[in-house]
């Protein structure tokens, strides 16, 4: 498009609905001719970017102590040392009792 300007400042603006607004400030001289050129982009439409989806938020079970190795290895553990304890308990010969040392096992005489 041609502009019949005044010779000196101006600032020339290009603008259309979808697109950024190009702007170019020019001096003109007295008796002379310039030539500028604006470029208009379009603006894209929040619709048309395909931004990467979000990654999934982690579920609450996700990381939790159940899903960690040394947590069943010490439930195993811990079962089978209470068995071994129950066990070693629980076979002894009740015959032979361990002596308890206690002052109300002492016979004593009450005057």
């Amino acid at each position: 498009r041609q502009l019949r300007l005044d010779p000196g400042a101006h600032v020339v603006t290009a603008a259309h609905r979808g697109f950024v607004t190009a702007q170019e400030r020019v001096e003109l001289p007295r008796a002379g001719r310039a030539e500028i050129t604006l470029e208009l982009v379009a603006i894209l439409a929040p619709e048309l970017l395909r931004l990467p989806p979000e990654p999934p938020r982690a579920s609450p079970t996700r990381g939790s102590v159940f899903g960690k190795v040394w947590f069943w290895l010490s439930v195993v553990g811990g079962v089978l040392v209470a068995g071994a304890v129950t066990w070693a308990v629980t076979s002894r010969d009740p015959s032979v009792a361990d002596p308890v040392a206690s002052p109300w096992s002492e016979p004593r005489v009450i005057p």
